[in-house]
């Protein structure tokens, strides 16, 4: 693309100088110019798009589709290229997501993943997550009711989507207290009135 590039320079030398002298020039290079720079483009997209989509750069990927828009060229190494940058985008919120523990962020991106085809083993850790919080809320709800059956439930909901051990023993400090007989308040022993 240099040479390419230095004959566009030129040319665009050349029509400023016909503009300080038309009497020597007849028309100018408008038209080529613009084609070849279209072809420059076109050339650079198509040479700088796969290496950026083999490294997975989001920057490089963002940099060269932008070009390819602006530009209007289209391919299917474009299409993929889109595709990938569109994953990498909604991963990287998920991965956020996950670590912030943020449900609605979770679910919202959980589903443009899916329709992604982002990585499974990302969408899993996910889904794991959110069942992890979906888990402890229905744990605290559990607690809240003083339904005995409920919070046993709810315990061994906890227990398999990964609830900390903590919230869990708690809630099973509550129902041990819940299921413990209720004493009666002791009685004074009767003794024996003697009369007399």
């Amino acid at each position: 693309t240099g040479a390419l590039n230095k004959a566009i320079f030129l040319a665009k030398r050349s029509d400023e100088a016909a503009k300080e002298h038309p009497e020597y020039f007849k028309g100018g290079h408008e038209k080529s110019i613009a084609e070849a720079e279209a072809l420059v483009a076109e050339l650079e997209v198509m040479l700088h798009l796969p290496m950026a989509i083999k490294r997975q750069d989001v920057k490089k990927l963002r940099a060269v589709l932008t070009k390819a828009d602006d530009c209007n060229v289209e391919s299917e190494l474009i299409d993929q290229g889109k595709l990938l940058l569109a994953q990498l985008d909604v991963t990287e919120v998920l991965q956020k997501a996950t670590a912030k523990r943020d449900e609605p962020k979770l679910v919202e991106t959980l589903q443009k993943a899916r329709e992604l085809g982002v990585e499974r083993a990302k969408i899993v850790k996910a889904e794991q997550v959110l069942a992890m919080i979906y888990a402890r809320a229905e744990l605290e709800a559990a607690v809240e009711s003083k339904d005995a059956a409920r919070i046993s439930a709810a315990i061994t909901a906890a227990g398999l989507a990964g609830v900390p051990r903590k919230a869990i023993t708690d809630a099973e400090v509550v129902l041990a207290t819940m299921n413990r007989p209720a004493r009666s308040p002791p009685t004074a022993k009767s003794r024996p009135t003697t009369r007399g």
